[in-house]
């Protein structure tokens, strides 16, 4: 079967491998068969609800099989997918909805019924599809709309989907960024977009029927388009793993150990975690053969602890945003020498090409030269869902071409390279500080700071300064209570320069996290505002 829709990577697994398990969710598995046969009954309950061609329909749900039998479901109604978290500050919730204009939403009544009330009557969200038993006695009171339950939609008729409305080019789905004004950015992805990314990724870092893809990256995150959509190219198992161990690492590597997971996805804070706090020497990492990790820096002293628990799996830093997939990736074969040493984003995966540009729209080409990375590949998104203006800015004109002009993305990102031609990021464009006059990549002291045993998480944070245009100032969880904050001081001391030390130094004994699993910076620097 020619793969030419999201969709159709589940249809040939049905049809190739039916009874193979598509899912993994705790004590819940589902097959192949099964999943296409519920994502079939969904689609035509959408389709009978009104649902047509490039409709955008709502996944308020948490990561589970439901919510991929949903994403499916949707699909296959021509319709597009808007994940959205359940964690999200109501305000957050209601602008993706209006913006989308979300008519149909997918999701729980424990969850709804948290969000619904705070929704206000302007919204346009007129039906609800839930995935509980008797869910109209328990939402009916906080809505207006009308509520179906997917265990009714489960008793109809199976046959077949409706038939497919578009072409590859279509939106597929919508995910929300956070965006530098605080309103979330809607980046759209075609299929065609996606299945560039899948069939590349896929085939690049050999996933196979035998492989156990571990995913822990909810569907508004552009991690799960990986653990779902890559897993399921050739016919793999994706095991959802269960929030709840998110916050503890040593229950999250016993899932690992105990579901033989054979790939690993995560942001890089998650290994860090694992290598931390996860106790990896009491367990058995024999399955994994991948480690893929994206997101942050990831210190050397964390890299080579997981490196010496799972011996025999290739770790790979992965570079890439929502707006273009991955699109760079950095196969480690050592841990680097110095813990100050940063490990290279790369190059460019198959398919895709990258280049840097310096302040005079030259591409670099020497050690040591620095400019702003360009994505160029079929990966890259459509755009931003109704914000032209900012579509205009970031995605443009290949400006090395004169003649055909080729589209690019405009990431925003710093980078440097390295004697080898291989890529080095210094930071973002829009965030690297500068202080008393210097240049100050935060990242750099989050490095120092994470050389200190003591500390176990860290985030350094800038505050503007009508003076010295900002001071730095640094928030941290120690795993040694019995370590001083002035201990910490004179460690940032001895392996930083004057001028980006920090100001304070602030103990906290939880970071805050966005639902992506990366430290909230935001929140932080509402923290001092506040204080």
């Amino acid at each position: 079967m020619r793969t030419y829709l999201l969709q159709h990577l589940l249809l040939h697994n049905a049809d190739t491998r039916p009874d193979k398990t598509a899912l993994v969710s705790g004590k819940e598995e589902i097959s192949y068969k099964a999943l296409n046969e519920r994502s079939s009954q969904l689609a035509n309950a959408l389709v009978a609800l009104g649902v047509k061609a490039g409709d955008r329909v709502g996944i308020h749900l948490a990561h589970s099989v439901n919510s991929v039998i949903a994403l499916f479901g949707i699909l296959k109604a021509s319709a597009v997918y808007v994940p959205i978290d359940p964690l999200s500050p109501i305000e957050r919730t209601r602008h993706i909805i209006q913006n989308c204009s979300v008519r149909i939403m997918i999701s729980s009544s424990d969850i709804a019924s948290k969000a619904i009330p705070d929704l206000g009557a302007e919204t346009l969200l007129c039906e609800l599809l839930l995935t509980d038993k008797n869910c109209d006695e328990i939402i009916s009171e906080v809505f207006t709309g009308r509520v179906h339950a997917l265990e009714e939609i489960w008793h109809t008729e199976s046959g077949v989907g409706p038939e497919s409305l578009i072409s590859d080019g279509h939106p597929a789905y919508i995910l929300h960024t956070s965006g530098s004004t605080g309103v979330p950015k809607g980046v759209v992805v075609s299929h065609q977009n996606s299945l560039s990314f899948i069939d590349m990724a896929a085939d690049y870092f050999g996933l196979n029927e035998a492989d156990r893809v571990g995913s822990l990256a909810p569907l508004h995150f552009d991690l799960s388009v990986f653990d779902i959509l890559a897993t399921f190219k050739n016919g793999g198992t994706v095991v959802i793993v269960p929030k709840r161990y998110s916050v503890f690492p040593k229950e999250l590597a016993r899932y690992i150990s105990e579901q033989k997971i054979t790939v690993w996805n995560s942001v890089a804070s998650v290994i860090a975690l694992l290598a931390e706090n996860g106790k990896l020497a009491d367990f058995d990492f024999d399955a994994v053969r991948l480690v893929h990790f994206s997101g942050e820096v990831l210190s050397t002293r964390h890299l080579k602890v997981a490196m010496q628990a799972m011996p025999q799996a290739k770790f790979v830093n992965i570079y890439g945003q929502t707006e273009a997939n991955s699109t760079m990736c950095y196969p480690i074969t050592r841990v680097p020498d110095s813990p100050s040493e940063k490990t290279p984003i790369g190059n460019a995966m198959p398919g895709c090409e990258v280049f840097a540009l310096n302040s005079n729209a030259q591409e670099i080409e020497s050690e040591g030269e620095e400019g702003e990375l360009y994505v160029k590949s079929s990966t890259i998104a459509l755009g931003y869902w109704n914000d032209a203006p900012l579509t205009a800015e970031k995605f443009v004109d290949d400006p090395r071409e004169r003649i055909a002009h080729g589209r690019v993305y405009k990431t925003g990102d710093l980078v440097t390279l390295n004697s080898k031609g291989e890529y080095l990021m210094l930071g973002r464009k829009d965030s690297l500080i500068k202080s008393r006059g210097y240049r100050i990549d935060l990242g750099e002291i989050e490095s120092v700071l994470y050389q200190c045993a003591a500390v176990e998480v860290a985030a350094a944070i800038a505050v503007p300064h009508e003076l010295i245009g900002n001071e730095i100032l640094v928030f941290l969880r120690l795993k040694d209570s019995g370590v001083s904050v002035e201990e910490i001081f004179r460690h940032c001391a001895a392996h930083l320069p004057e001028y980006m030390l920090p100001k304070a130094i602030e103990l906290l004994d939880e970071l805050p996290y966005t639902s992506t699993g990366k430290i909230d910076k935001r929140a932080l620097g509402e923290r001092v505002s506040i204080h």
